[in-house]
Formats: structure tokens, C-alpha cells, sequence
């Protein structure tokens, strides 16, 4: 996760070194596996420790395994659960929703959606799920023009939790479109009031948005 937390403005949307002793990092696989929270030249912390980045992954996938067991869209739905965890730790350290994660994902999402609607002879669940969608991707969108508070990342990400919630059901896609703003507002209050942010610091949007999606998919089920 460190290796894709390269800040916003920075055009190389991959880290190659350590930012504490400049270490070059291996290239190929060597570079990206086993994960580490720690530099191997320096030994300086890189990220949350991975023994519980590895729990929340398994809690979280435990959960949508446990609320969906019969889904057809399981596999698409584990991998949105390791890949939403990852992108919302990577916006929390740098404020970007990394293409790298958010793309392929949305992308095999909607291919399981499109796969299983033909398979079960269902489009009117296909329909429903790139409709809701696109709803929730323009509108904010349309938010991110109006009011400059929101990223290109959150657009994609609402996208893809918004095909999934859309499969779900009217319910789901209700949670995905309102859930980010409610989780978003008390945390944003409580950092103003203990002054940990300003009237105009940019907040991370994507955990919210990403937890909302799993609210979705699971209150939802």
C-alpha cells in the first residue's frame, strides 16, 4: 500500500523509493511481495503494521462471506472488500484513491454483474446496477465541480460501490449514496472541534464512501 501512496501532486503515481533514507525499492515482484510496514535498508515504519492490516482484511471478508455465502458475485465482492481496504489507507496517508486499485476492480465488478445477469437471464439486475452507478458518479461529480471538495478518485470509487449496491437493491444503493456523507460529517465535526483540522483542510472522503459500500452490500444482504 505504502508503494501507491504517492502524493496527489506527484506524476509518478508509484513510490520506487523509501521518502526516509531514499532506498530504491526492488523492482518486479521483489518490489511489492512479501508486504511490509517497514523499509528493508532503514527500518523506518511505512504504513500500518501489517498483522492488522491482514486482521481487517480477514474481518472484512469473514463479514461479506458470512451476510452473502450464496452471492454469485462473491469472488467480485472479496476482491472490492482487499481492494477497497487497501485504496482507504492509501487515501488517509495521501488523499488519492489510486487508479491502480480502484480501475480493475470496478472493472471485474462489472464484468461479474454482466456475466451472472446473462447467466440467470436477469438484465433488468444489470440494468439496475450501471444505472445506480451512474447516478451516483454524476452526481458526484457534479459535487466535485460545484464545490472542490471531492476528487476524481471518489468519483470512480462511488461508481464502483454504487454497481454493487445497485445489484442489491434499492436499499443498498440508498446507503452507498447517503452512507459517505453520514459517516463523514461526525468525524469531520469532532476533528474541528478538538482543532486536529481547519474550516478549509481537505478531508479523506474515501473511507467513508468505501465503508458505506460495505455497509451497503452487507445491511443490505
Amino acid at each position: 500500500m505504502y508503494r501507491l501512496s504517492a502524493p496527489a501532486h506527484d506524476e509518478v503515481r508509484v513510490r520506487t523509493r523509501c521518502h526516509h533514507c531514499q532506498h530504491p525499492f526492488p523492482t518486479g515482484p521483489a518490489g511489492w511481495l512479501p508486504p511490509r510496514n517497514r523499509c528493508r535498508h532503514c527500518h523506518q515504519s511505512l504504513g500500518p503494521p501489517t498483522a492488522a492490516t491482514i486482521t481487517a482484511t480477514t474481518a472484512t471478508c469473514a463479514l461479506i462471506t458470512l451476510r452473502l455465502p450464496d452471492s454469485p458475485l462473491l469472488p467480485a465482492l472479496l476482491a472490492s472488500a482487499i481492494a477497497g481496504l487497501a485504496a482507504a489507507l492509501v487515501d488517509l496517508r495521501c488523499r488519492r484513491l489510486p487508479d491502480l486499485l480502484v480501475l480493475p476492480t470496478a472493472a471485474l465488478c462489472a464484468l461479474a454483474i454482466t456475466i451472472t445477469g446473462i447467466a440467470q437471464a436477469d438484465p433488468l439486475h444489470v440494468a439496475r446496477a450501471f444505472a445506480g452507478s451512474a447516478a451516483l458518479a454524476t452526481t458526484l461529480l457534479i459535487l466535485a465541480v460545484t464545490t472542490g471538495g471531492y476528487g476524481m478518485g471518489d468519483v470512480k470509487a462511488i461508481a464502483w460501490t454504487g454497481l454493487l449496491a445497485g445489484w442489491q437493491g434499492p436499499t443498498a444503493l440508498l446507503i452507498a449514496a447517503a452512507g459517505p456523507f453520514v459517516i463523514q460529517a461526525p468525524i469531520a465535526l469532532a476533528l474541528l472541534a478538538t482543532k486536529r483540522v481547519g474550516r478549509h483542510s481537505t478531508l479523506a472522503f474515501g473511507p467513508a464512501l468505501l465503508a458505506a459500500g460495505l455497509l451497503a452490500i452487507t445491511v443490505a444482504a
